[in-house]
């Protein structure tokens, strides 16, 4: 228990140590805000929703895929590795990655 408090004593004088700069307090997030572009915001937010729509159609497109590649070689759901010629998953693999 002894050893746990000094972990933790320890990991609170780090903390504090990042949140000072030339001793004074840095927990104003208005100062590091500020010095900040506005369109940095803007990029953030465009980049989530790009991030959102690769992934959600990757999960489609590599369905479509499975299911085509269960069809072509009559294979049972979760059996084989037959999708791995399929370009509709692969389609849908690249998306996934990029997103």
């Amino acid at each position: 228990m002894d050893s746990a408090g000094h972990i933790l004593l320890a990991a609170n004088d780090l903390y504090a140590r990042a949140n000072t700069t030339n001793g004074t307090s840095t927990t104003d997030d208005s100062q590091n805000h500020a010095s900040r572009p506005p369109i940095y915001k803007a990029i953030g937010i465009i980049l989530a929703v790009c991030s959102g729509v690769f992934i959600g159609t990757s999960f489609v497109l590599k369905k479509h895929g499975l299911l085509k590649a269960n069809e072509k070689y009559n294979e049972a759901a979760g059996e084989g590795y037959g999708y791995l010629k399929n370009g509709w998953w692969w389609t849908g693999m690249i998306l996934m990655i990029i997103g």
